[in-house]
């Protein structure tokens, strides 16, 4: 399984669809009261929630979950044409969010970037890294590299993007692979669709620009790619056309903090040095200076 999903909502269709949607690539568990998915986040059974943010009083489950176990993550399901519910859901704790009705081709990918940011936290919390309270490796201003040809896409994209962190926009594979050789991006976000250049291998030679990094692709496509397609170019999601600005701020939010919990997790973990004591050196921790040389 490629994780565990907790699903909170009230419409037996939804949870009935979404289960069936799911249930071959993810454990669902499904939820009628939001102590059951706080149950299942006390007991680390769970590294999704998804919550139906239809109902009135659903966001509340957001904030809920990240005050109790903050390292699982949260996705939103707002209803369609509701682009403020989007904003709410985000405002209220939520990871990400999604469009009910136009964006749900997309759920399993979302769900499984969510799951792998949860298993990151999580890994870092163990190790020390970070401390239980903060789920997050302060990942602060991501350099951002956009690498589309539609240029209506391309703009939209960094302005949305330019409050994040300083941003790189190009319309040319060759130019955009020359500037990841030149400097380090966190983020690439890629346009799946190029006149000359297939999408995965320039996705693929983006990534073997410095083998050692840990880059994070985003692919930029107006339907839902057939999912050997994202695969085969090593991207962790898609962000589809037309592009919302909370979803793409929540989407890169979200690239941003694993590429930073990863790079954390790649840091050594070193044991404090045990003090030696000479003998001699009992009662003042040190040796004299004559007896340096014994």
């Amino acid at each position: 399984m490629t994780g565990r999903v907790a699903l909170r909502t009230g419409l037996f269709s939804l949870a009935q669809s979404l289960e069936f949607r799911l249930g071959q690539s993810f454990a669902v568990s499904l939820c009628t009261t939001d102590e059951d998915v706080l149950a299942l986040c006390d007991e680390e059974r769970c590294d999704v929630v998804l919550v139906d943010a239809g109902p009135t009083g659903a966001l509340d489950l957001c904030g809920l979950v990240k005050r109790r176990a903050n390292t699982v993550s949260v996705l939103a399901l707002t209803p369609p044409g509701e682009p403020a519910r989007a904003l709410e859901a985000v405002a209220a704790g939520a990871d990400e969010c999604l469009e009910l009705g136009g964006g749900e081709g997309a759920l399993p990918w979302r769900l499984r970037s969510l799951a792998e940011r949860t298993r990151l936290a999580g890994d870092a919390v163990r190790r020390a890294h970070l401390s239980p309270g903060s789920a997050a490796a302060q990942a602060v201003s991501p350099r951002i590299l956009i690498l589309d040809p539609n240029p209506r896409s391309r703009t939209r994209l960094a302005e949305i993007l330019s409050e994040l962190g300083p941003v790189t926009a190009l319309a040319e594979a060759a130019a955009g692979l020359i500037r990841a050789a030149e400097g380090a991006f966190d983020l690439a976000i890629v346009g799946a669709a190029w006149p000359d250049w297939e999408a995965q291998r320039l996705c693929r030679q983006l990534l073997l620009v410095d083998p050692a990094s840990s880059l994070r692709l985003l692919l930029v496509s107006d339907d839902v790619p057939d999912a050997r397609f994202v695969s085969g170019c090593g991207a962790d999601d898609v962000l589809l056309r037309p592009v919302s600005r909370v979803e793409a701020l929540a989407r890169v939010r979200l690239m941003a903090d694993k590429q930073a919990l990863t790079a954390l997790l790649r840091r050594p973990v070193l044991e404090p040095p045990v003090p030696v004591i000479h003998p001699l050196s009992q009662r003042t921790g040190r040796l004299p200076p004559e007896r340096w040389a014994a």
